[in-house]
């Protein structure tokens, strides 16, 4: 089951991170570190209960559009957390219909794997 992971940093800006791949958030978490901030597990909807997101709070998604459980997620963190900034992680080379996401889930974000630092820190400037 992918993860999602709260990462709090020393602005009080709350990053989220799901991820299906450890491998992939791993070296998420290492970018980000290197910025100075801190990451904690969460494993489903309710591990959001407690966590204060703030007007600047992200989630960095990898959707995988043929999953169910995904989408149905992903969905769920949009309805409960409409204003939440979201940034999609994909593949290089991935087609993605950037329309039907941000008019299915307000995504008009995308990362790529192999990750970039200057590409993350740049999806995360509002």
């Amino acid at each position: 089951m992918a993860e999602l992971k709260v990462i709090n940093n020393p602005k009080n800006r709350t990053i989220l991170i799901k991820e299906n791949y450890e491998f992939s958030a791993m070296v998420l978490r290492t970018i980000l570190s290197e910025k100075g901030h801190n990451s904690k597990t969460i494993r489903n909807l309710e591990g959001f209960e407690g966590i204060k997101l703030s007007e600047n709070s992200i989630l960095f998604y990898d959707l995988d559009l043929n999953s169910l459980e995904d989408n149905n997620l992903l969905k769920k963190i949009r309805k409960k957390y409409p204003q939440l900034e979201i940034v999609m992680i994909n593949y290089v080379g991935q087609k993605i219909d950037k329309l039907f996401l941000n008019n299915q889930y307000n995504i008009n974000k995308i990362i790529q794997r192999p990750f970039s630092r200057r590409e993350i820190f740049a999806s995360m400037n509002n």
